[in-house]
């Protein structure tokens, strides 16, 4: 059933972009989990990962990444051509954890000033280390 989905999304949506999440079937992109693809990959993909370890707000879960290695990650997946989905898990009153915020505000800091490495560029086929 899942060509039969595909088939209706593109009668539907003709630019529609799909993920490799029905098993690849009619993927436009892959959709690496919680790890980034060791080398530039053949196709377009995107990293889905978590800035702690969970998908949701744990008010436990404070293994949160650094901004350094956030930074890091996305120099990595762009020097590979992906793009980095970074999920940031706001509390049940829908507030970014301060701990979020400030790794963020450091991203963002950095990328002010060397954002121009990053958006708008292709890969560049290999890999940071």
């Amino acid at each position: 059933m899942a060509q039969d989905l595909v088939d209706s999304i593109h009668n539907w949506q003709p630019g529609c972009l799909i993920n490799n999440r029905m098993g690849g079937i009619g993927a436009d992109y892959g959709t690496p989990e919680q790890h980034i693809p060791g080398s530039k990959q053949g196709a377009v993909f995107e990293v889905c990962m978590t800035l702690n370890n969970s998908w949701i707000y744990k008010k436990n879960d404070m293994n949160y990444k650094s901004a350094k290695e956030v930074i890091f990650n996305l120099v990595d997946i762009a020097s590979k051509g992906g793009n980095y989905l970074l999920n940031v898990g706001p509390t049940d009153e829908g507030i970014v954890p301060e701990e979020s915020q400030n790794i963020l505000r450091e991203v963002g800091k950095w990328l002010s000033v060397n954002g121009e490495a990053i958006y708008g560029t292709t890969s560049g086929g290999t890999s940071v280390e």
